[in-house]
């Protein structure tokens, strides 16, 4: 099983990368949801709207970096560590 070892690292990691780009995203969302219903008045409305825009903006960028991290950590090459020693 020491051979799985630094397989399972590297897989952990990139679980770990995984992780923080959907975090990042939630977080995003969430601002923006936020920042909608705290726009009253024309001063904080613009503000609100302009930090929506960016938190939007934000958001459509971590959606690639979340697909990208979740199709590395897919590959086969880091999680066939987790089959080994199975039988079919």
């Amino acid at each position: 099983m020491a051979a799985a070892a630094p397989r399972a690292v590297r897989f952990g990691k990139l679980s770990a990368a995984l992780q923080t780009e959907l975090g990042e995203h939630q977080d995003s969302v969430t601002a923006q949801a936020w920042l909608r219903g705290a726009g009253r008045g024309a001063r904080r409305a613009f503000v609100a709207g302009e930090l929506c825009a960016m938190e939007a903006a934000r958001a459509e960028a971590s959606r690639q970096t979340w697909q990208d991290a979740w199709r590395r950590l897919h590959r086969r090459r880091h999680r066939a560590w987790m089959q080994a020693g199975r039988t079919p």
